[in-house]
């Protein structure tokens, strides 16, 4: 439930089940750390249950499989989520679905963050 006068936070992470079960209780910790902060995440429906022991995350379902395909579909998403007026996005995927949605709320002046997977740094290890 938004709270009159907080920051909102939306984080976004779509897959894969351990990554979004891990992120619950590090968001947890955060909002005892930041208490001024609501946060959101957007998550496919499935992992609402992840977050029912966390009740201060607010859960937004987000159904990729029938919804929010193509170009049109991620403005479409970008659109549903912007109704919610987030003051900050975290993009803890890092796929082109979620830097498509980070850029645009980047582009609307939304404070942006993402998430740097180390895939340089695992590619180069591989190479050698």
């Amino acid at each position: 439930m938004p709270t009159p006068n907080k920051k909102r936070l939306l984080i976004l992470r779509f897959s894969a089940l351990g990554d979004v079960t891990m992120i619950a209780p590090v968001l947890q910790e955060f909002i005892e750390q930041n208490p001024d902060v609501d946060v959101y995440v957007a998550s496919r429906p499935f992992m609402e249950t992840i977050f029912r022991q966390f009740p201060q995350i607010n859960f937004i379902p987000i159904d990729l499989n029938n919804n929010y395909k193509g170009i049109f579909g991620l403005y479409h998403l970008y659109k549903t989520l912007k109704k919610y007026n987030f003051d900050y996005v975290a993009d803890l995927h890092n796929v082109i679905r979620t830097k498509v949605v980070t850029a645009l709320f980047k582009l609307d002046g939304t404070k942006t963050a993402t998430l740097d997977k180390g895939r340089a740094e695992k590619k180069a290890l591989v190479k050698q």
